[in-house]
């Protein structure tokens, strides 16, 4: 197979699942040419592999008529689509028929790809994948998720947070976040808090934390979040696109999950730890209140080991700062107001 076209219109997390599907086909068929049609943002991610012929943005025009009952006979199709052996749609059920019309335009095979089983299995989704491709014929071997990691500054420093998460239950309480920035800034580590355009609730959260010394980094592209997340020595974020970006980046990195399952959503890397946390739905954007230490001590454990730094919690406070704590030397933590 010389050329083909992989169809890819979900979300970041779920596109990163995808990649393994991508490095196989380049493996069993060398100097393949993949098109992808999907957000124009993930293009980016692979452009410099070797397999990229291209993109298409799932955003337009080109596929929209497909989804519809009639018109979809007589759509300009693009010429990657014409010239490709065969095409490889990934999604959910709901666009298997449009798959189907295409097939049916095209007079070549389109094959479907459930993006990720419905009810939830015990399996990763990028094995769930892999399982589908080899049932389709095409012998893919087991792979993680792999990105190009930009140049690495010699000075990394410092850890890169992400609290937010296109799913609000899968948001660690911000009262968590919270005691765990606090405990870091007190040890000199210093914390770099990023935000895209679906954490507008997290704002405020961020704004607080900002004054009380981090850095805040709002709605940046993915490669300039590339780039930051190379040059920090740790990411730690929830179950999101951000944390699969970095672990397929083969970047520390250090993933909160709550009511998802770790087994079938847990970013794949080589330096990857997932800690297992619970939480009541209601508690994820509750703050400034600060979170006991028992409950934040699992994820600090896991930030210590793989920054190097210790094999255990150091010791910390989280009482509020007041003028006996200041007077006794307790070092308790100063608590950001809310802002107005």
């Amino acid at each position: 197979m010389r050329e083909a076209v992989i169809i890819h219109q979900g979300a970041l997390g779920d596109f990163i699942q995808s990649l393994p599907i991508c490095s196989g086909l380049a493996a069993l068929y060398p100097g393949i040419s993949l098109h992808f049609v999907c957000r124009p943002a993930h293009a980016e991610l692979v452009a410099s592999q070797p397999y990229f012929a291209g993109a298409i943005s799932c955003d337009g025009s080109r596929l929209g008529p497909f989804y519809l009952e009639s018109g979809w006979e007589k759509v300009p199709l693009p010429p990657a689509f014409i010239r490709s052996e065969a095409l490889f749609w990934i999604g959910q059920p709901a666009s298997r028929i449009v798959a189907e019309r295409l097939q049916a335009r095209l007079g070549k095979r389109v094959h479907w790809l459930q993006s990720f089983p419905v009810p939830p299995r015990g399996r990763p989704v990028g094995d769930f994948l892999l399982e589908q491709m080899r049932r389709l014929g095409y012998p893919l071997p087991d792979a993680l998720p792999s990105l190009e990691v930009p140049s690495r500054p010699a000075n990394r420093d410092g850890v890169l947070i992400h609290p937010g998460s296109g799913g609000r239950a899968k948001i660690w309480p911000l009262g968590c976040w919270h005691a765990l920035i606090q405990w870091l800034l007190t040890t000199n580590i210093p914390v770099r808090i990023v935000l895209g355009p679906a954490d507008a609730p997290l704002s405020a959260f961020a704004r607080a934390m900002a004054a009380a010394g981090c850095a805040l980094e709002l709605n940046l592209s993915l490669p300039r979040l590339t780039a930051l997340m190379a040059a920090s020595r740790l990411v730690v974020g929830n179950d999101s696109g951000v944390t699969h970006l970095a672990a397929a980046l083969g970047l520390d990195t250090v993933a909160v999950f709550g009511p998802a399952s770790p087994a079938m959503w847990r970013p794949r890397g080589p330096r990857v730890r997932v800690v297992n946390a619970a939480w009541l739905a209601d508690q994820g954007l509750a703050w400034p209140e600060l979170a006991v230490p028992e409950a934040i001590a699992p994820v600090a454990r896991a930030v210590c080991d793989l920054l190097a730094d210790s094999d255990r919690v150091p010791a910390f406070s989280l009482r509020r700062r007041t003028e006996s704590a200041a007077d006794d030397g307790a070092g308790g933590f100063p608590v950001p107001a809310r802002p107005g």
